[in-house]
């Protein structure tokens, strides 16, 4: 869908909360700067403690264009609890309400916390949407496949409070990845857990946001098999599609036997959010975050023109129809 059909979406929905998450990049001010923010009722932009007491460049626009309904929420994005915290009370505080989530410019760890707390106001009768806006380019000014990049180095490497799993000794650890552009990260994040095999999984140009993206990882997807060629294989997943890719994700954990399962979701958020419902449905498997030392700030992504929209409601349901005998 255009951006530009969002306002009668907005229209027709009547959202009584916008969620919005600040960031360097121009994306997180791309749906703060195209709905009309009439037919929101109020919003809450979340910013990085971590950062300057100001916001940045694009932050500020975000929230400008929001206007004055708008409640800047500062979260600590280091603080694992903090995000918990933060995120928890914004729920339980619009328990039963219809709230619009913009998960564009999210890191994964604070989306994967929101996922969690939205699954369950939504089991609490809260209606809540989520809204991703692609990018158009990744790192748009290297036009060399094999020098673009999105961020450097990895300092921690942690579960994702909510996704702990149970990782059992003495039993092999298979990770899961959903290879994206940060091949540096991705590697750094491997040799951290040392698993015993690698599930690496991509889109194609057919399942991909676009052909270029494809292009992209594809590249970055063969550079990471051959260092792991002896342990590594590989599948196509669809990644514009949510429900989609949760089906494919969910039909390879199935396959894998009595094991440790850890997964590293670093593509798409929209196959973020599909690796994470097969992590909220299977207890045993693990979510890990890795912080990179360093994003690509000046040249990260541009936007696209597009918004894709889905309904955790429609999720919850097609999970509650799974777990029914």
């Amino acid at each position: 869908m255009k951006l530009s059909e969002l306002s009668l979406k907005a229209k027709e929905s009547q959202p009584d909360l916008f969620i919005a998450s600040g960031s360097f990049e121009p994306r997180c001010a791309s749906i703060a700067k195209t709905i009309d923010v009439t037919y929101l009722g109020k919003s809450i932009f979340l910013a990085n403690q971590r950062n300057a007491t100001e916001l940045g460049p694009e932050e500020e626009v975000a929230v400008k264009c929001l206007g004055d309904e708008c409640l800047v929420t500062r979260v600590d994005l280091e603080s694992p609890s903090g995000i918990w915290s933060v995120v928890g009370r914004i729920f339980r505080e619009h328990e039963g309400q219809r709230i619009w989530v913009d998960i564009t410019t999210m890191t994964r760890e604070l989306l994967a916390v929101v996922l969690c707390h939205a699954i369950t106001a939504v089991r609490q009768s809260t209606d809540i949407t989520f809204l991703y806006v692609p990018a158009e380019e990744y790192n748009p000014r290297e036009r060399d496949i094999a020098r673009k990049w999105l961020s450097r180095g990895c300092r921690i490497v942690q579960p994702i409070i909510g996704y702990s799993g149970i990782i059992v000794p003495g039993k092999p650890l298979v990770t899961v990845l959903l290879m994206g552009f940060e091949l540096e990260r991705a590697l750094l994040t491997l040799n951290y857990l040392e698993p015993q095999k690698i599930i690496l999984c991509s889109g194609n140009s057919n399942s991909s946001i676009s052909a270029p993206h494809a292009e992209a990882n594809e590249y970055f997807k063969s550079k990471l098999d051959a260092l792991y060629s002896d342990r590594c294989t590989t599948h196509n997943i669809v990644l514009n599609d949510v429900t989609k890719a949760w089906g494919q994700l969910q039909m390879i954990v199935d396959q894998l036997g009595d094991v440790n399962v850890i997964l590293m979701p670093m593509n798409t958020k929209i196959s973020t959010v599909a690796a994470l419902l097969v992590a909220l449905d299977n207890p045993r498997i693990q979510v890990v975050y890795s912080r990179p030392e360093v994003y690509n700030t000046e040249d990260y992504a541009t936007p696209s023109d597009n918004v894709v929209m889905f309904s955790l409601n429609d999720i919850n349901a097609i999970q509650v129809q799974q777990s029914q005998p």
